[in-house]
């Protein structure tokens, strides 16, 4: 059996621990931020389904942000991250239906240089499966 990306989120914060998991914000779409640049906690979560029998699935995420203007030089500097990990069943996993669910979570300071789309593209197996994004944009001035 193929492994199968079965759904993913974004949110502020999100956790494995003894088989299930927690996420607090979840699914959102855009983010007001006070201030260019930013820093901005972010997490990654969701279940990929396997064979019971599977030893580790390979997961890779790409975090592609617009293209950022860097200072007065005018010099445009796209940046990315990347982060790679296998998947493997838990000890609480519990197989059903001849398959197991691999949960996971990534949590990172997000760094947020400009406005516009951040994209997170999630690969099994060096295949992408999945897109999530969220629009960055700069909260309303609160002068009067």
């Amino acid at each position: 059996m193929k492994p199968e990306f079965d759904y993913g989120f974004l949110s502020n914060y999100a956790t494995v621990e003894n088989g299930k998991l927690t996420a607090v914000g979840a699914s959102f779409t855009f983010i007001q931020v006070p201030t260019i640049p930013f820093t901005f906690p972010i997490s990654l979560a969701g279940r990929v389904r396997a064979a019971a029998n599977v030893d580790e699935v390979m997961l890779r995420v790409e975090v592609i942000p617009p293209e950022s203007q860097t200072g007065d030089t005018g010099m445009r500097r796209p940046y990315g991250l990347n982060f790679a990990t296998g998947l493997r069943p838990g000890p609480n996993a519990r197989p059903y239906n001849g398959k197991v669910g691999l949960l996971f979570s990534l949590s990172l300071q997000l760094p947020i240089f400009a406005v516009g789309l951040y994209r997170f593209n999630i690969h099994l197996e060096d295949e992408l499966v999945r897109t999530l994004a969220f629009e960055a944009e700069l909260q309303p001035s609160q002068e009067q």
